[in-house]
């Protein structure tokens, strides 16, 4: 399997790496970081998979540029914020296209649904408010093991954890949601559940 990775910041994608070697996959992964690199190894090479870091003109300069050469090529988006869907029509893009969004930060978990093809997109048919929280989960994962996260009740579950580090993930998570000046409330089983304000 090939890769090709854009992105600005490519010593974000460790992870990539990471998984390759956990998983001895049998992977080449090219790295750039600007367009015209990025194009010459893209008309050089056959890639399964493109990673780009989605920005504001991914779209105008990269993305319908290879759609237009190839409609089928895989591509997934890695995003910071909630703007594809604002600027793009998710629905046709999850038709007529093979682009999906993975949100920063990246979880190993989601790296390997990458390569066992059941990945889908991660900000399709999400509103803003979903896409943070989802964004926050994924963090609280990295810092503190396994919190599951209901996207339709906006709940965090922390049955997973036990002691101390219940305790720790509790308290990051609602110091966060205090930033963010979000309504939650803690319930008996100490699970979080965020209001639509």
């Amino acid at each position: 399997m090939n890769i090709l990775v854009y992105t600005n910041q490519v010593d974000s994608l460790e992870y990539l790496q990471r998984i390759v070697k956990l998983m001895k996959l049998d992977i080449k992964i090219d790295e750039v970081e600007n367009e015209m690199s990025f194009f010459e190894l893209y008309e050089k090479n056959i890639y399964d998979i493109l990673f780009v870091e989605y920005s504001e003109d991914i779209w105008k300069n990269i993305l319908n540029n290879i759609i237009h050469t190839n409609a089928r090529q895989k591509i997934i988006l890695i995003s910071n914020t909630f703007a594809c869907s604002l600027n793009n029509d998710c629905v046709a893009c999850q038709k007529k296209y093979n682009v999906n969004i993975l949100i920063k930060p990246i979880l190993d978990i989601k790296t390997s649904e990458l390569f066992m093809r059941k990945f889908i997109c991660e900000e399709y048919e999400t509103n803003e408010l979903q896409f943070k929280l989802l964004q926050l989960n994924k963090q609280l994962n990295l810092d503190h093991g396994t919190i599951s996260f209901d996207i339709k009740t906006l709940t965090y579950k922390f049955e997973s954890l036990i002691g101390h580090r219940q305790i720790l993930a509790l308290s990051d998570l609602v110091s966060e949601l205090n930033k963010k000046e979000l309504k939650y409330e803690v319930l008996h089983n100490f699970d979080v559940k965020v209001f639509t304000q």
